[in-house]
């Protein structure tokens, strides 16, 4: 009797597990069916026009392409063309000119040659031409008002050579030498004057000489960005010193600079947000009987540095800005930013606190891609102009 009661009780088991087996080998084959079913459906990703336009944009080219950009700080949007010959995987050639609707010029050639298989050491080669006939002078200091503004014509031309060492991860280090020949004069426009009209050798230091230098550099950074086209984290610490000696000035205008920079990038929400924050000063020292042409001294204002108000607004020997941004990702290739600056200028460099800055703030959007920012378009509000600015490449 007892053998029976398990017999029976060990039939009941297995009938009961039956349907429930039945119902998951019927489950699997339902899901192996729908597997290929969808192995016969898929397809070779095949990006979108929108994509493909902004990645053919960001990445290397070779032969003919559209340039977008500024010929020179104040010469409002530039339009041109240029042509790159790729050298390898890494290595190039380029040349390209610029025609802005200030009627600025700007003619650029560059080529950068890795000198190692890893990467361990880089040449750069600059050979620059700009034509600006009428460059902003307001006077030197903090407290210029817009009524001073004048302007000057500006031509410069630069070849400048970079070996750059990267030891270590995000470390890089290297030198440079340049040769710079500037030619100024008067500007091309009777409203605002011209320089000469209103300033002399003493309150514009330089003006109508054409000055030539031979500048010798040395930089260090640590860069661990993401890409130094666009990044949603890391972090940019570099610092520069430029010495400058003048080799045809009848009057001593050798000087030296300094200029350090720091940013910070804080992602947000798994990165959708990023908060971004720079520093950014700038130092000149010169001897007892020597001066900075104006046209040389470091400045604040226009499209890069204190956006809200106009181009070369403010100059000095010395000068402080700090930049904070809220970045949001609302699509793909766009970034919207709201931005809020601060800076000023100072004759010593004991002088730069936070005591009368010059504010402004404003919202932008940013198109890129993922390792480049292809175009920066914003809206910046000061207390004296409400300012459009098109832009190119990531501005920090």
């Amino acid at each position: 009797m007892k053998f029976k009661c398990i017999s029976f009780l060990l039939l009941l088991l297995i009938f009961l597990n039956v349907p429930d087996a039945f119902c998951q080998n019927s489950r699997a084959e339902e899901i192996d069916q729908k597997k290929a079913e969808k192995a016969k459906a898929l397809k070779h990703y095949v990006p979108g026009k929108v994509e493909t336009f902004v990645e053919r944009l960001s990445r290397p080219r070779n032969g003919v392409f559209p340039v977008v950009g500024s010929a020179y700080s104040g010469g409002g949007f530039a339009l041109g063309v240029g042509y790159q010959k790729l050298i390898g995987d890494r290595d190039f050639a380029e040349i390209h000119g610029l025609y802005s609707i200030e009627n600025y010029k700007q003619l650029t050639a560059t080529a950068a040659f890795a000198q190692s298989p890893i990467g361990l050491y880089r040449t750069d080669l600059l050979l620059k031409y700009v034509d600006a006939g009428h460059v902003s002078y307001f006077g030197i200091g903090n407290d210029t008002t817009e009524e001073d503004k004048t302007n000057y014509g500006f031509s410069p031309v630069q070849f400048r050579a970079t070996e750059t060492l990267h030891p270590a991860r995000y470390i890089y280090a290297g030198g440079s030498i340049e040769y710079l020949h500037i030619n100024t004069g008067a500007g091309d426009r009777s409203n605002p004057p011209p320089i000469e009209q209103v300033y002399n050798p003493v309150t514009a230091p330089g003006i109508g000489t054409d000055p030539e230098y031979v500048i010798g550099g040395v930089f260090a950074a640590f860069d661990w960005r993401q890409s130094p086209g666009y990044t949603t984290s890391g972090g940019y610490y570099r610092a520069d010193w430029y010495n400058y000696h003048g080799t045809n000035n009848d009057a001593p205008t050798d000087f030296r600079r300094v200029d350090v920079e720091a940013s910070q990038y804080i992602p947000v929400l798994r990165g959708n947000q990023v908060i971004a924050l720079r520093a950014l000063a700038s130092f000149t020292d010169t001897n007892a009987d020597e001066e900075i042409p104006f046209f040389l001294l470091p400045r604040l204002g226009g499209g890069e540095e204190l956006r809200g108000f106009r181009s070369q607004r403010f100059r000095d020997r010395n000068r402080l800005l700090l930049t904070a941004e809220y970045r949001w990702t609302p699509s793909k290739f766009l970034d919207m930013a709201i931005f809020y600056e601060a800076g000023k200028v100072a004759a010593k460099a004991g002088d730069l606190d936070f005591n009368d800055l010059h504010h402004c703030w404003g919202i932008g959007a940013r198109f890129h891609a993922p390792a480049a920012t292809i175009l920066r378009i914003e809206l910046a509000h000061s207390n004296e102009s409400t300012r459009i600015i098109f832009g190119t490449g990531l501005l920090f």
